[in-house]
């Protein structure tokens, strides 16, 4: 075997021996054309499910500080509570506990809830499975060690 540290694209390099020689030719053979779009794809889909699942995200945020807001209101001017959820947590409140202003923790709906988790999973299809992807496929090999390399395999299966 050979034991020459050969540059392999950029800064990365990788051991030229009979384990790796194989990997590095299967890489170097594919046609430059197809690594090009290949790579666009792959950062086409990054962004756009990055992008798209915070702006969720922020739509999720927006829409239960609005609602907390509106239960508020409704709850100084007099009015009726506006769930059963409501009528009962200011059942329980005591007079000087509505005088104190405390905003609270936002609530989500069984929906909203699920919705979010949903994104949350997007994202880390995204981030452990097309951004690892996309590094490899931009730069020929795998640019870790052996560990690294391990993790990344963990994560792209359990985020799937």
């Amino acid at each position: 075997m050979d034991d020459e540290v050969t540059a392999v694209s950029g800064s990365w390099t990788a051991w030229k021996d009979a384990s790796t020689v194989s990997v590095v030719d299967r890489f170097s053979a594919r046609s430059a054309t197809l690594v090009r779009a290949e790579v666009a794809v792959q950062a086409i889909i990054f962004v756009v499910a990055v992008v798209g699942n915070v702006l969720v995200i922020v739509a999720l945020w927006r829409q239960a500080r609005e609602r907390q807001i509106r239960r508020r209101l409704t709850h100084q001017a007099g009015g009726p509570p506006s769930s059963d959820r409501d009528g009962r947590r200011l059942h329980h409140h005591q007079p000087q506990q509505q005088q104190h202003h405390h905003h609270g923790r936002l609530r989500l709906s069984r929906m909203d809830f699920m919705i979010l988790h949903l994104t949350l999973a997007d994202l880390a299809v995204a981030g452990f499975t097309v951004l690892p992807q996309l590094i490899w496929d931009a730069l020929g090999q795998f640019p870790g060690n052996d560990v690294l390399c391990r993790c990344v395999a963990y994560l792209q299966v359990t985020a799937r």
